[in-house]
């Protein structure tokens, strides 16, 4: 009955159902009848902020590692479908791969961010950083566990199995121009222990334009 009203009221009524969605299972209801029929599946590119925000109120009763389940199996079907993937998301899925300390999920977002030319943008970037702590604690760490120093160096500098040349990692996101950002960086740098990398930092805070610059440092 959507179908034959028409593209207009088969939005609306979508949008509808999304917003009444408070748990992964309503979601994941509605998607499926929605990747039914092809009409609705090119519809849901549009819904792409309607579904975030159902993910959000779900973790009223979800874990974050079930939400997260959640993100990938929605993002998976959309690359079946070869659908679009919109920046909200690509962000809303490497936030909970952040926050369930997901080596291969950072892995997978952060390579989805670059093959797709999506930039970090600098709340994203913060958000992501702010996910990070390794060893103070708080309720993230509560709920989901503490990052491995291990596993966080090669989200930050680079991932073990992955050639030079390929390389995705959150280093390659970072605005050295953003102080906000470069703050934050090593502010992680410094609880990794990783001085090498702090050493190096130094060396480039040299020439940046926030260091040489008159007056007093502010971000933008």
């Amino acid at each position: 009955m959507a179908v034959k009203q028409g593209p207009k009221f088969r939005r609306r009524l979508m949008r509808e159902q999304l917003l009444r969605c408070q748990t992964t299972q309503d979601l994941m209801r509605v998607l499926a009848v929605a990747f039914q029929r092809k009409e609705t599946t090119r519809d849901l590119v549009d819904m792409d902020l309607c579904i975030v925000r159902a993910l959000y109120r779900a973790r009223d009763t979800a874990t974050d590692h079930k939400i997260f389940g959640a993100i990938s199996t929605i993002v998976s079907r959309f690359r079946r479908e070869n659908l679009p993937l919109t920046r909200y998301l690509l962000a809303v899925g490497i936030k909970f791969a952040a926050r369930t300390r997901s080596l291969p999920g950072m892995k997978r977002y952060l390579m989805l961010h670059k093959e797709l030319g999506f930039p970090i943008a600098k709340t994203l970037f913060r958000a992501i950083i702010a996910k990070c702590s390794v060893g103070v604690h708080g309720y993230g760490e509560i709920r989901n566990g503490r990052w491995s120093r291990r596993d966080l160096l090669q989200v930050l500098l680079g991932f073990e199995d992955t050639p030079p040349e390929g390389e995705h990692h959150l280093g390659l996101f970072l605005d050295r121009t953003e102080w906000t950002q470069l703050y934050g960086w090593l502010v992680v740098l410094s609880r990794c222990k990783a001085s090498d990398e702090l050493w190096k930092e130094w060396l480039l805070w040299q020439d940046n334009p926030l260091r040489l610059k008159t007056g007093r440092v502010s971000s933008q």
